[in-house]
Order: structure tokens, then C-alpha cells, then sequence
């Protein structure tokens, strides 16, 4: 599989994404946003709950709260190319909230060379209790709203999405396309996901994922089968084990071959002792030599545990060796927040080569407010894309009004910290709330929370002294009356001495 870093196409790319440890090598270019359809492909929630290798307990809800745990909400991007010398204008999205700062539309403007010019976007309404209902997709005419498609959300009586459906617009009415139907097991994790395509007069069923969860809630196999018209019949299975820190350390895709499971792809992951990823291994099968080496990610951190340097290198299996590809090398400000990003080729007749350069740059609250990409033309940096955002505060509301209507962990602040952090957490419903702090170990170092409490935000101080620099994680459990898990979240901290 080829994993070139290839210097984007000079098309408006809807938006350049920090490198993180994400195993997708390639850097993705995304199709220009000029059609409500394609405003669908930005904003379309779809269920955030099907990663392959992250803890999937987060609550399966759909809901469009923009507020960053600073405070925020995003206003505006405009996206500006680089040509004859000036940065053009190419299209903006802007953000409208209602009165308790959910989503309710992006729009989105084509530059015409004078002014912004309407072109297309994306409505929202809400349930009763805060979740999406509904996103309608809809260009702009030159008089008029037109619409052209729209999803639905319908959920259980425990919150969780149990129906989405995809719609398309006749220029009369809405006629079916698909659906996606979901079942839990008790625990409410995720237990089947149908999809069925509409024939026009019923349900057509197309392929079908059945999920299996181990006693911490973590995925151990996912199954999917295709319906060949009278039955259901095994396609792909992947299976997932995981460290005593529930890391993900091995996920492996078997294909059916009409008989039995055949081994087809492995990718095994491995940690530092601050359980920051340093190795990603892609594996193939073959059927003589078994596991063989296709290709490998490797990171490296600083001592505040940003990801600096990730390495992608190809197995050349005539001289067993591994080979160098791309590299990516990242660097922070005192924020921890990314100030440059600096893609690069491995040429195996003259070394690495440069490709890409992206610098960041923030307000004094943190926020992103310019994203800048150059692309190497062999002798020197040239200007390529601009992204421009805007941000306003949110004033003038409660802590309950703060965007939040579901069970919420956010992050703690200050992060790093010394001796002391906030952590800040919603309970939407009276509950019996754990707050655990665990070292990267599993080893628990102090429990903040224990006891029933009552809708709404909590702050809880987290001071240590006594605890050694390092990376810790603090651990929200939310239990119903009569004992049942409804929410739980872990996230990561820093404690620099």
C-alpha cells in the first residue's frame, strides 16, 4: 500500500488537521465545499462511537455543542489560496448559535473575486433533550432555499441513537436513500449496526456489524456480514486485545473465504511508560511465512509529552530491512498548543526531501486563528492555503446553560500543572458519581469523588505534592440508582514539577 506524502492538488482543502498518531499515513486532501452535499460531508455527525481501536463507552449521543472548555464557541473560517502573489479568498463557513450556544446553522459564502456570495448550508434541530434530530442540506438558488438532502436521528429511551436516516430531496418531497439501525447490549454498549438501502417500496438489507465488549467495556471483536439476498453471510472480522492500561496493542482483520477465517492484516501498537504511543506495526499474512512486516509508524514525545516526530517506514523484504519514507516533525509553544508542522520524502538516492510546512498561530485564549500551509517547489518554500478563524466568547449564561445537556468530562485546566489543576465535570441527572485518578499504570493515587450528586457542573481541585512529574489520568464513572454504568470518560494529565 502506497503511504507517499503527496504535496496537495491545488484544490481548496476544507481543512489541514494537526498530524497526530493517527494510522492513516497519507495526508488526506478533501473535496472543495461547493455544494450543500458536500457541507453533509463537514458536518454530517454520523455516530462517533465506531472508532476500531478507541474506548468505546463516551456517550453515543448526537449533538452539535461547539463550546471548547475554554469557553468559545468558533464564529467563522475563511479559506484563502495563495495565487498571483496575494492570498485569495475562496469561501468562508460561519457558525449561528441559538440562546443555549447549540448549532443551529453553518453556512457557507463563495468569494467571487468582490464579495462573499451565498451558496449552501446546513440547518439543525434538536430534541427535547438536547440531541440532533435533524440536519437539513440546502443550496441557495439566487432567491431561494432548495434543499437537497437531510439525516435524521431518532434515539432510545436511554438516549442512544437507535435509527439514522439518510433522505434525499425530489424537488417535491423527501424519499428514503438508507438507514442505519442500532441495538445495545444492557451495559448500553454497542451491539449491532444494520445497514439497509431503500428499494422504493421497503428496507433492503445490505451488510449488518455485531460488536463484542470485554468486563471494562472495551471492544474485543467486530463482526461484519453481507446479505446475499436471502441470508447473512461472514465478510470481515477484526479482533482487539489491549495492555493492562487498556491501550490497544493488537487489532487483526480476518477474511471469510467461504469456510473459514483466514488471517489477513495485523497492526500492533506498543507504549512508552507515560502510555504514549511509540510504534504502530502494519503486518500482511502470507499463507508460507506467516506475519510478515509491511509498514511501521514511529513517534517520539517531548517532556511535556507532545507527539514532536512521527517516522513512517516501509519493510523492503529482499534486504530485510526497514526503509525510511516519510517523517513529520512537530513544535509546540510554551502552551503545548503546535506551533509548525514540517512534512518530508524519504528519496532513496538524496535523503529526505522537503514537502509540506504548516505554522499555527493563537489568540491569547488558545484558540487557532490562522493555519498557514507552504508547499516545497524543490528550491523554496511557497505559500499554498490560509485558514482564517474567528472566535466569540460565551457571556451572559450559567454554568447549566454552558452547552452541556448530556453527562460531560472536560479537560483539566492547567494542563500541565504544578501542584494544582481543576477538573470540571456535568452530571445531566442525580447520580452516583466516582472520580478516580489513576497513574499510567492503573495504580489508583486518589479518589476526588464517591457520593450521589445532583444535576448540573461540578469543579473539583486535583493537589499533589507528593506524586512524582509524570502522566496521570482521571477517570468520570456516573452510575444510575439502581447501579448502572451510564457514563463513563477518561482523560490524560500532566504533572510537571
Amino acid at each position: 500500500m502506497s503511504k507517499s506524502l503527496l504535496i496537495l492538488p491545488v484544490v481548496l482543502v476544507l481543512y489541514l488537521s494537526v498530524i497526530t498518531a493517527q494510522e492513516s499515513p497519507d495526508v488526506q486532501s478533501t473535496t472543495p465545499l461547493t455544494s450543500s452535499g458536500l457541507i453533509q460531508q463537514l458536518t454530517n455527525p454520523k455516530i462517533p462511537f465506531l472508532s476500531e481501536t478507541d474506548n468505546l463507552t463516551s456517550t453515543r449521543t448526537i449533538n452539535s455543542y461547539q463550546i471548547l472548555d475554554n469557553g468559545f464557541l468558533l464564529a467563522s473560517t475563511i479559506y484563502q489560496l495563495w495565487m498571483g502573489g496575494v492570498w485569495d479568498n475562496q469561501q468562508k463557513i460561519s457558525q449561528t448559535y441559538n440562546t443555549q450556544n447549540w448549532l443551529t446553522e453553518m453556512l457557507q459564502e463563495i468569494w467571487n473575486g468582490t464579495t462573499w456570495i451565498t451558496n449552501a448550508r446546513a440547518v439543525y434541530t434538536y430534541t427535547g433533550n438536547g440531541f440532533v434530530s435533524r440536519i437539513t442540506y440546502q443550496d441557495w438558488n439566487g432567491s431561494d432555499w432548495v434543499n437537497t438532502s437531510r439525516d435524521s436521528y431518532s434515539y432510545n429511551s436511554n438516549n442512544l441513537v437507535s435509527e439514522y436516516l439518510f433522505e434525499v430531496w425530489t424537488g417535491a418531497s423527501w424519499v428514503n436513500n438508507y438507514h442505519h439501525l442500532y441495538t445495545y447490549y444492557g451495559n448500553d454498549n454497542l451491539q449491532t449496526q444494520l445497514y439497509q438501502n431503500w428499494n422504493g417500496t421497503s428496507w433492503v438489507n445490505f451488510t449488518k456489524d455485531t460488536y463484542q465488549w470485554n468486563s471494562n467495556d472495551m471492544l474485543t471483536e467486530k463482526l461484519s456480514e453481507y446479505w446475499d439476498g436471502a441470508a447473512w453471510v461472514n465478510n470481515v472480522m477484526w479482533t482487539y486485545a489491549y495492555d493492562a492500561n487498556n491501550n490497544p496493542v493488537n487489532k487483526t482483520q480476518f477474511d471469510w473465504n467461504g469456510a473459514t477465517w483466514v488471517n489477513y492484516i495485523q497492526h500492533l501498537s506498543t507504549y512508552d511508560s507515560n502510555g504514549n504511543k511509540i510504534e504502530y506495526l502494519n503486518q500482511n499474512w502470507d499463507a508460507n511465512d506467516g506475519w510478515v512486516n509491511n509498514w511501521r509508524n514511529s513517534y517520539q514525545y517531548d517532556a511535556m509529552n507532545n507527539q514532536t516526530e512521527i517516522l513512517s517506514q516501509d519493510w523492503d523484504a529482499v534486504a530485510m530491512q526497514w526503509v525510511n519514507d516519510w517523517l513529520i516533525t512537530n513544535t509546540f509553544n510554551t502552551q503545548n498548543l503546535v506551533e509548525t508542522s514540517l512534512a518530508q520524502n524519504c528519496n532513496p538516492g538524496t535523503g529526505w526531501e522537503n514537502n509540506w510546512f504548516i505554522t499555527y498561530a493563537y489568540d491569547a485564549d488558545g484558540n487557532q486563528t490562522t493555519k498557514i500551509q507552504q508547499n516545497w517547489n524543490g528550491t523554496d518554500w511557497e505559500n499554498y492555503l490560509k485558514i482564517i478563524s474567528t472566535w466569540i466568547p460565551v457571556t451572559g449564561i450559567d454554568d447549566e446553560q454552558f452547552g452541556v445537556k448530556s453527562f460531560q468530562l472536560f479537560n483539566n485546566y492547567p494542563n500541565p500543572f504544578n501542584p494544582s489543576t481543576t477538573i470540571k465535570f456535568f452530571i445531566e441527572t442525580t447520580s452516583e458519581v466516582s472520580l478516580i485518578v489513576f497513574d499510567v499504570l492503573g495504580n489508583e493515587v486518589a479518589q476526588l469523588v464517591n457520593r450521589t450528586l445532583e444535576r448540573g457542573n461540578y469543579n473539583v481541585q486535583f493537589t499533589q505534592n507528593n506524586l512524582s512529574s509524570g502522566v496521570y489520568f482521571y477517570k468520570l464513572i456516573v452510575k444510575s440508582d439502581n447501579g448502572k454504568e451510564n457514563f463513563t470518560d477518561v482523560k490524560k494529565m500532566i504533572l510537571m514539577k
